[in-house]
């Protein structure tokens, strides 16, 4: 359960976290470079006086095995700071977390490279997205870590069997780590903040979210839903101009 001051910190990290996220979300285009989107992203969380919670990680989420998974961290970060050419009409996934006196937000986004999805895409991002709101919209005192991991396992194998390829938890604590200890089994409680996570994998197109959530008295706060989810606001976001040149940013003059 956070305090007063530890949850200003974790809004002020959810603020820039968006900041960040959304200039990346805007970069991810063809011709660029999956390391360049990833120095966007951490450019403007540095502008505005945040750390990295962790790596940011930006990757393409198109033509895919049905099953990702990593063994161990070192070799999830090293896939995070690997670099992949974004080539038209695929998707590009993020996750990233802005770092404010210690607290940090965690963040994920799909977005199609070209500014609009595809029919099939936006199909499966439609199905997972509900998923998503679905399970966020369940968060409240009492409830537990358990129900909301068996609902989203329940919709996606309704989706089609989509749960076969969403092979770890529903979300975690957020606190002084991005992935912060506590009772798992326990009833949540007002003043926990939690990062909601999930998605799948279907005919190698991946879509993947993550949302950051504080349960309230009464029931919850989605902090991070100002960051574009929607079709549409992903699309709409993608028509906005740039304000950082992320071909820059490597060569030094950003």
């Amino acid at each position: 359960v956070l305090d007063d001051f530890a949850l200003k910190n974790l809004r002020r990290a959810v603020e820039i976290t968006g900041k960040g996220l959304m200039e990346g979300m805007k970069a991810a285009r063809p011709g660029l470079t999956t390391r360049e989107v990833m120095e966007t992203v951490d450019y403007v969380y540095r502008l505005h006086g945040a750390q990295l919670g962790f790596h940011t990680g930006v990757a393409l989420a198109s033509h895919l095995d049905e099953v990702l998974r990593w063994e161990s961290t070192r070799e999830e970060e090293a896939a995070r700071k690997g670099d992949a050419r974004i080539t038209e009409g695929i998707l590009v996934h993020f996750d990233t977390g802005a770092e404010v006196n210690h607290y940090s937000a965690d963040v994920q986004r799909t977005v199609p490279a070209d500014g609009t999805f595809t029919e099939e895409q936006a199909r499966i991002y439609q199905v997972v997205l509900d998923v998503q709101k679905a399970v966020i919209a369940e968060v409240r005192p009492g409830v537990t870590w358990q129900e909301l991991h068996d609902l989203a396992v329940s919709m996606l194998r309704d989706a089609g069997g989509w749960d076969e390829s969403y092979t770890y938890g529903i979300g975690h604590y957020i606190g002084m780590e991005v992935h912060e200890h506590g009772d798992y089994v326990a009833p949540l409680q007002p003043g926990m903040v939690l990062a909601i996570e999930q998605g799948a994998i279907v005919d190698g197109t991946r879509v993947a979210f993550e949302d950051d959530v504080l349960v309230t008295e009464e029931g919850h706060e989605w902090l991070t839903r100002f960051i574009p989810i929607e079709l549409e606001e992903v699309e709409a976001l993608r028509r906005q101009p740039l304000l950082v040149e992320p071909e820059r940013l490597l060569r030094g003059g950003g």
